[in-house]
Protein backbone atom coordinates (compact mmCIF):
# COMPACT_ATOMS: atom_id res chain seq x y z
CA UNK A 1 0.00 0.00 0.00
CA UNK A 2 0.88 3.61 -0.08
CA UNK A 3 0.28 6.71 0.84
CA UNK A 4 -1.65 7.99 -2.77
CA UNK A 5 -0.11 8.76 -5.98
CA UNK A 6 -0.47 7.21 -9.41
CA UNK A 7 1.25 4.53 -11.77
CA UNK A 8 2.08 5.36 -15.41
CA UNK A 9 1.20 2.22 -17.00
CA UNK A 10 1.99 0.88 -20.92
CA UNK A 11 -0.45 -1.21 -22.19
CA UNK A 12 -1.12 -2.92 -25.46
CA UNK A 13 -4.03 -5.78 -26.18
CA UNK A 14 -4.90 -7.71 -29.47
CA UNK A 15 -8.13 -9.64 -30.16
CA UNK A 16 -8.92 -11.95 -32.91
CA UNK A 17 -11.96 -13.55 -33.67
CA UNK A 18 -12.96 -15.99 -36.56
CA UNK A 19 -16.14 -18.40 -37.46
CA UNK A 20 -15.47 -21.89 -38.20
CA UNK A 21 -18.74 -22.11 -39.41
CA UNK A 22 -22.09 -20.75 -38.65
CA UNK A 23 -22.11 -22.66 -35.08
CA UNK A 24 -18.53 -22.46 -34.56
CA UNK A 25 -15.53 -19.55 -33.29
CA UNK A 26 -12.46 -19.16 -32.16
CA UNK A 27 -10.87 -16.08 -30.53
CA UNK A 28 -7.34 -15.49 -29.24
CA UNK A 29 -6.50 -12.37 -26.98
CA UNK A 30 -3.10 -11.34 -26.17
CA UNK A 31 -2.07 -8.62 -23.82
CA UNK A 32 0.89 -6.75 -22.35
CA UNK A 33 1.11 -4.37 -19.44
CA UNK A 34 3.53 -3.00 -17.76
CA UNK A 35 3.67 -0.78 -14.68
CA UNK A 36 6.13 2.08 -14.38
CA UNK A 37 6.69 2.21 -10.66
CA UNK A 38 10.06 1.90 -8.54
CA UNK A 39 10.19 -1.79 -10.01
CA UNK A 40 8.72 -2.04 -13.28
CA UNK A 41 6.40 -4.59 -13.06
CA UNK A 42 5.08 -6.15 -16.29
CA UNK A 43 2.49 -8.82 -16.87
CA UNK A 44 1.42 -10.75 -20.39
CA UNK A 45 -1.76 -12.90 -20.92
CA UNK A 46 -2.95 -15.14 -23.49
CA UNK A 47 -6.12 -16.32 -24.02
CA UNK A 48 -7.45 -18.86 -26.23
CA UNK A 49 -11.41 -20.20 -26.33
CA UNK A 50 -13.35 -22.06 -29.09
CA UNK A 51 -16.89 -22.04 -28.71
CA UNK A 52 -20.08 -24.37 -30.30
CA UNK A 53 -23.50 -23.08 -30.45
CA UNK A 54 -25.18 -26.50 -29.39
CA UNK A 55 -28.86 -24.65 -29.96
CA UNK A 56 -30.16 -21.07 -29.85
CA UNK A 57 -29.82 -20.82 -26.00
CA UNK A 58 -27.14 -23.77 -25.09
CA UNK A 59 -23.16 -23.58 -25.97
CA UNK A 60 -19.80 -25.28 -24.87
CA UNK A 61 -17.32 -23.75 -24.68
CA UNK A 62 -13.01 -24.75 -23.85
CA UNK A 63 -10.66 -22.19 -22.80
CA UNK A 64 -7.32 -21.76 -22.24
CA UNK A 65 -5.39 -18.93 -20.60
CA UNK A 66 -1.90 -18.71 -19.65
CA UNK A 67 -0.08 -15.50 -17.70
CA UNK A 68 2.94 -14.28 -17.09
CA UNK A 69 4.18 -12.10 -14.15
CA UNK A 70 7.34 -10.70 -13.55
CA UNK A 71 9.25 -7.70 -11.76
CA UNK A 72 12.24 -5.92 -13.66
CA UNK A 73 15.69 -7.82 -12.45
CA UNK A 74 14.18 -10.74 -10.64
CA UNK A 75 12.47 -13.37 -11.41
CA UNK A 76 8.71 -14.05 -11.83
CA UNK A 77 5.31 -16.09 -11.80
CA UNK A 78 3.38 -18.03 -14.67
CA UNK A 79 0.08 -19.78 -14.70
CA UNK A 80 -2.29 -21.93 -16.59
CA UNK A 81 -5.83 -22.09 -16.40
CA UNK A 82 -7.36 -24.74 -18.99
CA UNK A 83 -11.49 -24.79 -18.91
CA UNK A 84 -14.46 -26.37 -20.13
CA UNK A 85 -17.94 -24.67 -19.73
CA UNK A 86 -21.49 -25.81 -20.38
CA UNK A 87 -23.37 -22.15 -21.19
CA UNK A 88 -26.87 -21.36 -21.04
CA UNK A 89 -27.85 -18.17 -22.28
CA UNK A 90 -31.83 -16.57 -22.45
CA UNK A 91 -32.53 -12.96 -22.68
CA UNK A 92 -36.02 -13.02 -20.99
CA UNK A 93 -34.52 -14.18 -17.84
Amino acid sequence: GGMGGFVMTDQADVRWSYYLSEYSRTVINAGWRKNRTVTDEVSRSTDIWWQRDLSLFWMVRAHWLHRTRGVAGAGGASSNILGLSLVYTYSDF
